[in-house]
């Protein structure tokens, strides 16, 4: 089987493409292969053959059978954790699929598009993908256990090169280090008063009877997430929340609500519901103090005044300034840099750089900083940044000085696929496997 198709489909989409197509009404589905009490589809392997081609691939006459085994595989992988005891928490899934299904609201505008697109409700919606993310998260799970300890040397990565031929080298486009200092804008006193005043009112409320908790989180809380569950965050263990949400929750006795709670995400109101050992499940409605211009022009002026001591003065290090006090929690572990999503490392292809950083570089000078600029951070907050374009890779072929990370990359997915291969030969021997005699001629099970 191709490693490109099984690497591909053991990564597990349930992602936003696979989220956000409606399903097909004229396609007349039946059961293409069984494993257990788990089925697979004409139309999944339909949109498997769809989405590989979307993605730039070119099929072949074996492709359909080739994702026929993957997503067999797949199954096998579900079936062998409910008989092995793997599971994944109630908490992770729903995390997972609220934080999907922001995305997909994200890209097509509002619930009410959504639901005019798929003929249901949002929550219908909802409880429909519940079992695929919940599917997706135990195959991910399986194959961590299975492939877990698995490492490469640089002796390995050094073999793996030798053997390519020079002809059959990649070729990699325009690679470039680029990293980010990040001032999000403070608040004045008079706004961190208002947020206050908003969420005693709503505690007020409650305590009169006036309203519920739940039903002003779906109202007003910025968690997106949890809003839809009328704030509810379910059962988490300590160290997983922001430590002034834990402290204030886990002095809390069930059924109490706090006062504003202020962390880095904005002001909490929290209601502790139960909790068990160092385990508490709790609701909160969430309100982010809203920042002025003149506050976004303090951190302008901060950002200007960081930048000219970078500039002024080889000694003083981007990175070690990042490091210290760049507000972007990520990026700032890493000195500022961004880090390549899939390989590891700082070399990022330009084609995979956010578009405001890309548009950004592409008027700048390899070494240079920018002035700052306003952009909006993964949780949906107005901050200012300077970028810094460090170092600019021209197009090449793959050798192992430049793209280490990548060939690295690529011998641990070579090692992880033959130890699921591995043990798939295992795993299918404990199962009940039966495919269609259509695709017979697939050898699924040699």
């Amino acid at each position: 089987m191709s490693k490109r198709i099984l690497l591909g489909l053991f990564a597990v989409c349930c992602g936003v493409s696979a989220m956000a197509q409606p399903t097909r009404g004229q396609m007349i589905d039946h059961i293409v292969a069984r494993v257990d009490n788990y089925i697979i589809l004409q139309s999944e392997l339909e949109m498997g053959y769809e989405n590989f081609v979307a993605n730039g691939n070119t099929p072949n006459a074996n492709t359909r059978c080739e994702l026929l085994q993957g997503l067999v595989m797949n199954k096998v992988m579900v079936a062998k954790a409910e008989i092995d005891s793997v599971e994944v928490s109630e908490d992770r899934v729903l995390s997972q699929l609220e934080y999907n299904l922001s995305v997909v609201l994200q890209q097509i505008g509002s619930e009410e598009r959504l639901e005019e697109l798929y003929g249901k409700t949002i929550e219908e919606y909802r409880e429909d993908l519940y079992d695929d993310m919940k599917e997706n998260l135990t195959i991910q799970e399986m194959q961590r256990v299975i492939t877990e300890g698995i490492n490469v040397t640089p002796r390995e990565v050094k073999r793996f090169y030798e053997r390519i031929p020079r002809d059959s080298l990649p070729f990699y486009s325009t690679e470039v280090i680029v990293g980010q200092f990040v001032k999000k804008p403070t608040t004045s006193t008079r706004e961190d008063a208002r947020v206050r005043n908003m969420l005693l009112g709503f505690k007020k409320q409650i305590e009169n009877g006036e309203a519920t908790f739940e039903d002003l989180a779906a109202k007003h809380s910025e968690d997106p997430g949890s809003a839809r569950r009328g704030g509810n965050l379910g059962f988490v263990s300590r160290g997983n929340l922001v430590p002034e949400y834990e402290a204030a929750a886990m002095s809390m006795k069930p059924g109490e609500i706090s006062d504003p709670v202020k962390s880095q995400f904005g002001y909490h109101m929290i209601q502790l519901i139960e909790r068990r050992g160092n385990q508490f499940n709790s609701r909160h409605i969430l309100v982010r103090p809203r920042s002025g211009q003149a506050d976004m022009e303090e951190a302008f002026a901060y950002l200007d005044s960081v930048r000219t001591r970078i500039l002024a003065d080889s000694a003083i290090r981007f990175e070690k300034l990042a490091k210290e006090y760049s507000e972007e929690t990520f990026t700032a572990s890493n000195g500022g840099y961004f880090v390549n999503p899939n390989v590891g490392g700082l070399r990022i292809s330009v084609k995979e750089l956010d578009p405001s950083v890309f548009f950004t570089i592409d008027t700048m000078r390899v070494g240079t900083i920018s002035p700052p600029v306003v952009f909006e951070t993964p949780e949906g907050e107005t901050a200012a940044r300077i970028i810094y374009y460090k170092e600019r890779v021209p197009p090449h072929q793959a050798n192992l000085a430049d793209d280490y990370q990548k060939i690295k990359a690529a011998v641990l997915a070579s090692k992880k696929n033959d130890a699921l291969m591995e043990w798939f030969e295992e795993a299918r021997k404990e199962v009940f496997i039966y495919v269609d005699p259509e695709y017979q001629n697939c050898r699924i099970l040699n």
